[in-house]
């Protein structure tokens, strides 16, 4: 594998907002959904069409349900009980992640990417087979889980350069998950010591926490009728409870205004009073740090926080005493971006220079043995195991004897019975025994690098190895189904206008046509997909209406291209589930009369709608960035621009053209010479064509926005569109 046409990528999967890193020089964060930096870990569905971050966080703060939290989902004990997602959990993680590939596949101009996804030390087997099978699903070959600690030492170090091993003590103050860990960081290597966790608390229960506690003082006052907070139902309430938890780590009172259950709330809360409603989870915190602490002998050079709660200013008050040293308030960007490190340093860094990294295990593996009435448990990995992420780590076999049929192994992930969220059992039948009737069997456990432990069994006796059923226990969906015989549908949200399928319009001018079209004679363009902001301009200035779409409406049946006469794609990825449709769609809309401009990465539709024209090379996106100097060989745009043009593809990858496969049908606009990722330099390959197909017109340019936003590159715009558009006026 080059390693070079790898994009590594660190993505901040939190409980409420997701970020992206991009590794490079320097690493940055990418601007996601509506330019945000980061984006509400949030999407909903609406019949089979998703919508994610910012739209999915209105939708649910606007009351409408069907909105699902990617963290939750995804590890069922944590998961709200409400229409049991644990059915669409892998489904919803997988969208989840297409979403975010896209995004960057969209803005760094790269189609293969490396992935290193932070998660939190409560995620036990299940969900973290669950994340790594959902990333697979979306094509991506290199992936890595990291532990959110173990990110965020990497990103403090990546932007505060270290000369000598520093001992940091490392908090994470989720919304989701409050995690310590103590950790020895140096130039060559990270080392985490500890790995702590206080079960239940995060952001989010403490949200619940002063909003219970407001419903409970205005229940008293008589002010409203008793209340309970469901989580699910009730996120607009919570929400302006976070918005006012947030405003008191800069003010001494604010008042909580906000509705539930069509009841008025108007709470005057304090400073004061919210510190006395959160000093149950502040001690949760000092106590983890304190642990965290005592692993470094109480020797820590720094104490690192991150995460949404780290604003309480008592939090700060009681760490800053118990450190005696103010914290270091991590930037919401730092756990993004050391994923971004793990991703280069473990798939893309081809001289393997970066140091070396021993993480801590942050659960027990444990033996469950029933001793008649009562149920022992027998430690076989202690939490706290060092595991260098090089390698899968093996322990010591474990040696076993029984006279059952089948053979039944159960093991525990987790410090006892009670706080376990994963436990599992192995059966495995046709044991061989003894003289004396006894099975014997060995247990090897290995722990790969994303923290998933997995069991190999031997017969003692033959040396072969033993097949084994596992059996895990049943979710609370599965007894549903068993209960009901039935699976509940899943909930849907309301869609955000552009998603709906927009009814046609009456075009402002008709002009004849000389030829029968499919597409009416008035022109009037669809937008498909990303629209330039260049391309809505000139249109504008045609007097060309527009109906700007993403794929999925376009490609809907009972949506009609018929109220068209031009279509302009300008992007489109290898993880789009309409390029299939809208390519048949667009050979028809075409082939009836109607005309087609196509940009950038948007070429993939010219190999799927018209494959006799134009060769791409087989490696996506190959062209490199650069600066090319471009020939104008057609006279009439020569009369617009000269004969040279230099043309700005620095924004990234981009797909060049290898050949023309009917040059004789095929009118060449612009050459250029340019390199392609293979090493190999191309001569007066051809940059803008335009050929006939049947009664419609095409006309492909492997141009991009950044080259339009000249002026000259405006002018050229404006001939392609006209070149396109020419028989219809």
């Amino acid at each position: 594998m080059n390693h070079q046409t790898l994009q590594a990528l660190g993505i901040d999967l939190g409980t409420r907002n997701t970020l992206v890193a991009a590794w490079g020089d320097p690493p940055s964060i990418l601007p996601l959904g509506e330019g945000e930096p980061a984006v509400p870990t949030c999407l909903a569905r609406y019949q089979d069409e998703w919508l994610f971050g910012t739209p999915a966080r209105q939708a649910l703060e606007a009351g409408e349900g069907g909105n699902i939290n990617i963290r939750y989902d995804l590890n069922s004990p944590l998961c709200d009980s409400n229409s049991d997602k644990e059915a669409w959990d892998i489904e919803n993680a997988r969208e989840w992640l297409v979403f975010l590939l896209k995004e960057a596949e969209y803005r760094l101009r790269y189609s293969e990417f490396a992935l290193a996804i932070t998660v939190p030390y409560p995620y036990v087997n299940p969900a973290r087979k669950k994340l790594m099978q959902a990333a697979r699903q979306t094509g991506v070959k290199h992936i890595l889980l990291v532990h959110e600690p173990l990110a965020c030492a990497a990103g403090w170090r990546l932007r505060n350069p270290i000369r000598e091993l520093r001992k940091v003590v490392i908090l994470t103050l989720g919304a989701g998950f409050t995690q310590a860990a103590a950790a020895l960081v140096s130039p060559e290597e990270i080392r985490i010591l500890t790995a702590l966790n206080a079960p239940g608390w995060g952001g989010d229960q403490c949200d619940v926490l002063i909003g219970e506690e407001a419903l409970e003082a205005l229940s008293n006052q008589g002010a409203i009728k008793s209340a309970q907070i469901d989580y699910q139902d009730q996120i607009p309430f919570l929400s302006a409870v976070e918005k006012t938890r947030s405003l008191l780590s800069r003010r001494q009172t604010v008042r909580l205004a906000a509705f539930l259950k069509g009841q008025k709330i108007n709470f005057e809360l304090s400073r004061d009073k919210m510190n006395g409603w959160l000093s149950p989870y502040i001690d949760q915190v000092e106590t983890i740090a304190q642990k965290a602490h005592l692993a470094l002998s109480l020797k820590a050079d720094a104490l690192l926080v991150a995460g949404r709660m780290a604003e309480t200013p008592l939090l700060i008050d009681r760490l800053s005493s118990l450190f005696g040293k103010q914290p270091v308030l991590l930037p919401q960007e730092t756990s993004a971006l050391g994923a971004a490190w793990f991703s280069h340093a473990f798939f893309t860094d081809e001289e393997k220079a970066s140091s070396a990294v021993v993480d801590a295990l942050p659960y027990d593996i444990k033996l469950v043995i029933p001793k008649g009435d009562r149920t022992s448990l027998h430690s076989i990995i202690s939490m706290n195991t060092s595991m260098d992420l090089s390698h899968e780590t093996f322990f010591k076999p474990i040696f076993l004897a029984s006279r059952s049929e089948p053979f039944g192994i159960e093991i525990l992930q987790g410090e006892s019975l009670e706080s376990s969220h994963y436990r599992t059992r192995f059966e495995i039948s046709n044991v061989p025994s003894d003289a004396k009737g006894v099975k014997h069997v060995e247990l090897n456990i290995s722990i790969d690098p994303n923290g998933i432990f997995s069991c190999q069994f031997t017969d003692r006796l033959t040396k072969k190895s033993l097949p084994a059923i596992e059996i895990l226990p049943k979710t609370a969906l599965e007894e549903k189904i068993l209960e009901q015989g039935t699976l509940p549908s899943p909930a849907r949200a309301m869609p955000l206008a552009s998603e709906q399928t927009p009814p046609p319009s009456k075009a402002r001018r008709e002009a004849p046509s000389p030829i029968p079209m499919r597409a009416p004679s008035c022109p009037k363009a669809l937008l498909i997909k990303r629209s330039f902001a260049s391309i809505e301009e000139i249109l504008y200035q045609h007097q060309i209406e527009k109906e700007a779409i993403p794929p999925k409406g376009a490609s809907h049946e009972d949506f009609s291209w018929d109220a068209f006469s031009l279509v302009v794609l300008t992007s489109a990825s290898q993880f789009d589930r309409y390029i299939e449709t809208i390519g048949q769609r667009l050979e028809s809309f075409v082939k009836a009369g109607g005309s087609a401009l196509i940009l950038d990465w948007a070429s993939i539709y010219i190999a799927k709608a018209f494959p006799g024209y134009v060769q791409f090379h087989e490696e996506p996106h190959g062209g490199m960035a650069a600066y090319v100097q471009a020939t104008v060989v057609d006279p009439d745009l020569e009369k617009i621009t000269g004969n040279t043009l230099e043309l700005d593809l620095s924004a990234g990858a981009w797909d060049p053209i290898k050949d023309l496969l009917r040059p004789e049908d095929v009118q060449v606009f612009l050459t250029g010479s340019y390199a392609i990722r293979n090493g190999f330099y191309q001569e007066n390959k051809p940059l803008a064509v335009f050929f006939p197909y049947h009664q419609g017109r095409v006309v492909f340019s492997v141009l991009n926005e950044d080259t339009f936003s000249t002026p000259t590159g405006r002018k050229v715009l404006d001939f392609f569109l006209n070149y396109a558009m020419s028989h219809i006026y």
